[in-house]
């Protein structure tokens, strides 16, 4: 569900808002309504899905309670009532908001109009997040209670349920928005906003580069714990980057209660590059296929995928920017042609709707190419880190000629290192119609187990 609230955020800046500080969609839709701010369109929506995601919830528990489902099916289908629900409740009121019109008296402030229109526009569903989120606790709560549990085990806390399911669904992908927004109106109060849409190029990246910097900072203060000093592989873990050319600052832990296999790297530089573990990785590969796991992320630092990565995003974005630029200055020159002539209205027709497609290609050829990027790039590392295993492994097969037995170790040893990350990558996704999906960010587990083998074939003969 993550993905899903940056997609809403990115439809949130796309919609603006019905202030009059905004130039998105919203002032338009306001201007339709031609009316005062009115509640009652998002409540009506917001009240229609949190009663039918009640209705679903005892539909489900009267199977349950009469033994006619097992609380494994009947948990599946809860929780895709519940994604179904969260998709359709948060689109409409997210879509409905201008209509609402609950952000127009903002217009009135000329200081931190952004960031106060964002935040009023945000309101209505993040509330209803936590409302969604509630209902998913009144679920674990009933699953509880109807099940054996062992011995000391307790239900988690209303709070630490709800804040644990805000890390993990609509926090992060809020946290960006508004610190953009903040920023623009920071800088507005600097210099004017023509001058700011006119070195758009320059503020765009500067911005973009901060609120990365923040929003990385907030994930590692607030979601993340240090690896205890006493842990038995802490000191081993922070020299195999050392010794492989890839230093990090610290080891962290993300707590997921056990519900997350994933390893990631944040940061560009050494002082503020850090590996952060989940709980189920560390309880769930081996000590070979984690070593093989690190060293994947060690490759992604060495070959600095995430700075490549973050410059193809922040390309991409500047190509639709000027594009979006260009189109608008076409239509505004068509525009001021004479209207009544109806060839003239034939060509603004023209323009625009070729301009919408066009945009749109554009969108799709960006998402495509960032895609290709992140799948490449985690192939890339693949092959790096069972090329790096050679330097931090101690050689464990020999041969009797001596001519031979340099390459001969080093092909054995990369070819171990391979089933073990191959074992690592299965072990992570947990089932084989997961091994076999793509993902934005990662290639299919099938294919990169299926590019190792081709990578470092080995033949005893």
């Amino acid at each position: 569900m993550p993905w899903f609230w940056f997609i809403l955020m990115l439809m949130t800046l796309l919609l603006g808002n019905s202030a009059g500080a905004s130039h998105g969609l919203g002032v338009w839709l306001q201007g339709m309504t031609k009316s005062e701010p009115n509640l009652l369109v998002l409540m009506g929506p917001m009240l229609l899905v949190l009663l039918l995601t009640k209705v679903w919830m005892v539909y489900i528990g009267r199977y349950v309670d009469n033994e006619e489902l097992s609380f494994e099916a009947a948990a599946k289908m809860w929780e895709q009532g519940l994604n179904w629900a969260t998709v359709v409740g948060a689109t409409a009121i997210i879509s409905l908001e201008p209509l609402a019109g609950i952000t127009y008296r903002v217009q009135q402030a000329r200081e931190y109009s952004e960031s106060l229109a964002t935040l009023m526009a945000l309101v209505p569903v993040l509330l209803f997040a936590l409302v969604m989120d509630s209902l998913a606790y009144q679920w674990e709560q009933y699953v509880f209670e109807n099940t054996a549990q062992s011995d000391g085990a307790k239900l988690e806390q209303p709070h630490s349920f709800l804040w644990r399911r805000a890390q993990f669904q609509w926090l992060l992908p809020v946290v960006p928005i508004m610190i953009s927004c903040l920023g623009v109106d920071l800088l507005k109060l600097v210099v004017t906003e023509s001058v700011l849409e006119r070195w758009a190029i320059f503020f765009v990246p500067a911005l973009s580069i901060l609120v990365a910097g923040l929003v990385g900072w907030i994930l590692l203060s607030v979601s993340t714990a240090s690896l205890p000093k006493d842990h038995p592989h802490a000191g081993k873990w922070r020299e195999l980057f050392r010794e492989v050319g890839a230093p990090i600052r610290e080891l962290r832990i993300l707590r997921t209660g056990n519900r997350m296999n994933n390893a990631m790297l944040i940061g560009f530089l050494p002082r503020w590059r850090y590996v952060i573990l989940t709980d189920k990785l560390l309880a769930t590969l081996s000590m070979r296929e984690l070593e093989m796991v690190l060293l994947h992320e060690a490759a992604h630092s060495k070959c600095r995928h995430g700075l490549k990565r973050f410059l193809v995003v922040i390309s991409g974005l500047a190509l639709l920017a000027l594009a979006f630029r260009v189109w608008g200055f076409i239509l505004g020159v068509v525009s001021t042609w004479n209207a009544a002539d109806n060839a003239n209205m034939w060509i603004w027709q023209i323009v625009f709707w070729g301009g919408v497609g066009c945009m749109l290609g554009l969108c799709i050829g960006v998402v495509r190419a960032v895609k290709w990027i992140w799948h490449s790039t985690e192939l890339e590392a693949d092959r790096v880190a069972c090329e790096l295993s050679v330097r931090v492994r101690q050689i464990e097969y020999f041969v009797p000629q001596p001519t031979d037995v340099t390459a001969w170790n080093v092909r054995r040893q990369h070819w171990k290192s391979a089933m073990e990350l191959s074992a690592a990558l299965y072990n992570l996704v947990g089932d084989e119609k997961r091994a076999a999906r793509d993902t934005w960010t990662h290639p299919s587990v099938k294919s990169r187990v299926q590019k190792l083998a081709d990578l470092f074939a080995f033949a005893d003969g």
